[in-house]
C-alpha cells in the first residue's frame, strides 16, 4: 500500500484489462460457489430460516390474518420431511394446533422480507420448498454483490498490489460459515451485503473527499441496512469517521487536534444530555432515560434499556460471561453450519487464532516500523476498519445484557453477528500478516492463505455433506424431496467440478496478476 501515482495511458489500459479479467473470475467463482452451497444446504438448515421465510411468505401473500393456519403448517411438515429435528423428533407445540417452527422473526423491520417475498409471490402456487429456494436466490444475488464490493474495496485500498486485490475477496467469499449463511433466507444476508458496500463507499470518501456518488452509496447502504435490522446502526461509526476525514483531508496538527477533541467531547456530552435525564434526590443524583429513547428502544432497538444498564453495572456476572462469549463467537465465526450443529473446531480454531495473533503483530509492525509505506488516507481507512471491528465486538459482548437470574437461559451471541464487518476483518487479517514479511514474499504468502482457506472450505463441505446426507454419498440422497433444478442429480457433480475449476483459476490469478 503506497500513495497513488498517475498512470501512463499504457499502464492505465493494462490496469483496466486486468480489472475486467479479475472481475470475471471473481464473479464466476462467487456465483458457482454460492450455487454449490445453495444446492447442498438442506431446506430450513439456515439460521432461523423457517421463521425468516415465514415472515417473507406473509409479506408475499399479503395475508396477516390467517398466516398461522395457512403458512406455518406447510413449513412444519417440510421440516419433518427433511428430518430437521433429528433423532429427538419434533418439539412440543407452543399452543394448541400450532407447530413450533422457531422463534418469531416478525419483530424485524420489513425491508428484507419484502425483497425476499418478490420471488415467493411468483411461486405461491408451487410447493413450499420451491418457494424457499426461490427466496434463497435473492440471498445468492446479495452474496455475489458483497463479494464484488469487497473486491472493489481491495482495489481502492491497494491500487499497486493486484495479488492482494484478488486474494482478499477470495478469502471473504470462501469462508464456510459466511458462504453457507449467505445462501439462506435470513435478514442478516442483506445486512452483510450493505455492510460491504458501506465500507467501500466510506473508503472512497476518505480517499477522494466528499463526492456525490460515494456519499449517496454510503447513505443508501446505511439506510437500507437500518431498514432491515437494528444491528446495522453500527454502520454509523465508519460513516461518521469517513465524513469527518472527507472534510478534513490534511493531517490534524496543532490547534486542530484540540478543536477535534473538544468537538468529540461536546458531542458526547450532548448525546448524554439528550438521552439521560438527571435529577437530584435525597439519595443523590437519579438518572432516568428520556421518553424518546425508551420509545425508540421499544419500537426498534429492543434492548430493554433500563434493565440493560442495571445489568451492565453488574461486573461480577459480566466478567464471567464476556470471556465465554468471545470464545464462542471466535470458534463459530470461521466454520459453523446449520444452527451451529456443525462447527469446524479443534485444530482449525487454533490455526485461525494463530493467524489472528500474527495479523495483530503485523499491524503493530506496520504502525511503528513501516508507517511510511502507507499514505495518510490509507491509514485513516485502516483506523476506520479497526474502529468498526472494535465496536462490533463490544456490541457482541453487550448482547448478553440484561443478564437473566441465575439458572435461567442466557443467549450467547455467535460469530455470525460480525459478518456485517467481515470485509474489515479479512482485510485487517491479510494486511496484518503481510506486514510480518518483506514485500518480495507478498505473493507466496497470499497464495498460501488462499490455498489454506480453500482447503478449509473443502473440509467444511465434506463435513456438511456427510452430516446432512450420510455415507456413502449418493445422488439420490442429494436430490430426495427437493424441487425444481435441485432435484436434477447431474447438477451436483457438475457444480462441484465447475466450482473447483473456478477456484483453481482464481488461485492462478493471485499469482498471475503479480506478473502484469
Amino acid at each position: 500500500m503506497t500513495q497513488i501515482a498517475a498512470d501512463s495511458p499504457l499502464a492505465s489500459s493494462r490496469r483496466k484489462a486486468t480489472d475486467w479479467v479479475t472481475f470475471a473470475c471473481l464473479l464466476s467463482f462467487a456465483v458457482l460457489h454460492g450455487l454449490l452451497y445453495l444446492f447442498l444446504v438442506l431446506p430450513w438448515q439456515g439460521y432461523d430460516e423457517p421463521t425468516h421465510f415465514e415472515h417473507a411468505l406473509i409479506r408475499a401473500a399479503s395475508d396477516l390474518a390467517t398466516y398461522r393456519n395457512e403458512f406455518v403448517q406447510p413449513i412444519a411438515d417440510s421440516m419433518l420431511r427433511f428430518d430437521f429435528w433429528g433423532p429427538d423428533g419434533e418439539p412440543t407445540y407452543r399452543s394448541p394446533g400450532v407447530p413450533f417452527i422457531g422463534f418469531n422473526q416478525r419483530i424485524h423491520p420489513p425491508f428484507y422480507y419484502e425483497l425476499a417475498g418478490v420471488p415467493i409471490e411468483q411461486t405461491l402456487e408451487q410447493s413450499i420448498e420451491t418457494q424457499l429456494y426461490a427466496a434463497r436466490l435473492v440471498s445468492l444475488a446479495l452474496y455475489v454483490v458483497s463479494v464484488l464490493a469487497i473486491w472493489r474495496l481491495a482495489v481502492v485500498l491497494a491500487p499497486d498490489q493486484p495479488s492482494l486485490q484478488v486474494a482478499v475477496p477470495l478469502i471473504y467469499a470462501t469462508l464456510p460459515s459466511f458462504a453457507s449463511l449467505m445462501v439462506t433466507v435470513n435478514n442478516d444476508v442483506l445486512i452483510n451485503a450493505t455492510g460491504a458496500s458501506l465500507l467501500l463507499a466510506c473508503a472512497l470518501l476518505i480517499r477522494d473527499g466528499l463526492r456525490p456518488l460515494p456519499l449517496l452509496m454510503a447513505l443508501l447502504s446505511l439506510g437500507i441496512g437500518v431498514a432491515a435490522k437494528r444491528t446495522a446502526v453500527l454502520g454509523v461509526v465508519p460513516l461518521v469517521l469517513a465524513l469527518f476525514w472527507a472534510l478534513k483531508r490534511q493531517p490534524i496538527r496543532g490547534i486542530w487536534r484540540w478543536v477535534t477533541l473538544l468537538l468529540l467531547a461536546a458531542l458526547a456530552v450532548g448525546g448524554l444530555v439528550a438521552a439521560v435525564q438527571i435529577a437530584p434526590t435525597d439519595a443523590g443524583l437519579a438518572f432516568d432515560l428520556r421518553p424518546w429513547l425508551l420509545q425508540l428502544d421499544q419500537q426498534y432497538l429492543r434492548l430493554r434499556l433500563e434493565p440493560f444498564f442495571l445489568s451492565l453495572m453488574d461486573w461480577e456476572n459480566s466478567s464471567q460471561l464476556y470471556p465465554f462469549t468471545l470464545d464462542v463467537a471466535f470458534r463459530t465465526h470461521w466454520g459453523a453450519y446449520g444452527w451451529d450443529r456443525i462447527v469446524l473446531d479443534g485444530v482449525w480454531t487454533i490455526i485461525f487464532l494463530l493467524l489472528s495473533a500474527g495479523a495483530g503483530l503485523g499491524l503493530l509492525v506496520r504502525a511503528f516500523r513501516r508507517r511510511a509505506e502507507v499514505a495518510l488516507w490509507q491509514r485513516r481507512v485502516l483506523w476506520m476498519l479497526l474502529s468498526l471491528l472494535a465496536v462490533g465486538v463490544a456490541a457482541l459482548l453487550l448482547r448478553v445484557h440484561p443478564i437473566p437470574p441465575y439458572g435461567d437461559y442466557v443467549y450467547i451471541s455467535r460469530g455470525r453477528y460480525l459478518f456485517g464487518m467481515l470485509g474489515a476483518t479479512i482485510w485487517l487479517l491479510v494486511f496484518g500478516l503481510l506486514g510480518l514479511l518483506p514485500r518480495r514474499f507478498e505473493t507466496p504468502l497470499l497464495l498460501a492463505l488462499v490455498l489454506f482457506v480453500f482447503i478449509f472450505n473443502t473440509y467444511g463441505l465434506v463435513t456438511l455433506i456427510t452430516e446432512y446426507y450420510g455415507q456413502p454419498w449418493t445422488l439420490e440422497a442429494f436430490t430426495a424431496g427437493k424441487p425444481w433444478l435441485f432435484a436434477v442429480p447431474a447438477l451436483y457433480p457438475a457444480l462441484g467440478v465447475l466450482t473447483a475449476l473456478s477456484a483453481s483459476v482464481c488461485l492462478w490469478r493471485v499469482w498471475a496478476v503479480a506478473r502484469v
